[in-house]
């Protein structure tokens, strides 16, 4: 018998149609689905096959293929040479040797139905072991993706970069108390320059031209001194 181990599998995913996807290419013999204590899915599961031809061709036919939305991986479990070191090895052997010793096996080493039976009773071990091995590797990865998305910090859109690049403005200059004079009998055509050019080579710090009112203008000084001379003008 060999088994496959399915991840990235869809929450929505069930038995029925795990099974439905994975039986065309072989004769299935059991199928899990792997659930945390709180009973929520952990997107991963077991298909076992009868043969390792069924179980391999599965695995070349839907490994990369799509359940719904998701992209599934389809592994081979490793074997219990592969999977595990020699100390669980050895840890099966004396179960073994402990089930021989209690039970007087040994009388029926050469009953072909009692090698039968140690047979698949080693197979469901080995796979046992294999699967949870299978499964401390799925948790690893969990933990693995769990650490990059605590770690992961929201994308910053070019505008929240460009506001926060961008220099504070300076706060407005205080309001200057200017000495104004009034200059009436211009022609009605008068621009701005025309009154610079009038009160040169004074520098007035405003020049006003009311819009409704033709002939006058304003002009704004720093100081009383320069308003005075305007006036002599």
């Amino acid at each position: 018998m060999s088994r496959l181990i399915v991840k990235n599998l869809p929450f929505s995913i069930s038995e029925a149609k795990l099974r439905s996807t994975f039986s065309p290419h072989g004769s299935i013999t059991d199928l899990q689905l792997k659930y945390k204590k709180d009973g929520k899915f952990r997107g991963f599961g077991f298909v076992g096959f009868l043969t390792g031809e069924g179980a391999s061709k599965a695995k070349d036919w839907l490994d990369g293929t799509f359940i719904g939305a998701a992209k599934i991986k389809v592994e081979m479990c490793k074997e219990l040479g592969q999977q595990v070191g020699k100390e669980k090895v050895v840890i099966v052997e004396e179960e073994k040797k402990k089930v021989e010793i209690k039970t007087g096996a040994e009388k029926y080493k050469e009953d072909p139905k009692f090698q039968e039976f140690m047979s698949v009773h080693t197979k469901d071990t080995k796979n046992e072991v294999a699967e949870e091995e299978e499964e401390e590797d799925v948790d690893e990865e969990e933990k693995s993706e769990e650490s990059k998305e605590n770690n992961y910090s929201e994308p910053v859109s070019d505008l929240d970069y460009l506001k926060s690049k961008k220099t504070p403005k300076a706060p407005p200059k205080p309001p200057v108390d200017l000495f104004t004079v009034k200059i009436t009998g211009l022609p009605y055509k008068s621009k701005k320059k025309d009154i610079k050019t009038l009160l040169a080579p004074l520098k007035p710090v405003s020049v006003r031209l009311p819009p409704k009112i033709k002939g006058i203008a304003f002009a704004g000084f720093t100081t009383e001194k320069e308003m005075k001379t305007a006036l002599n003008k």
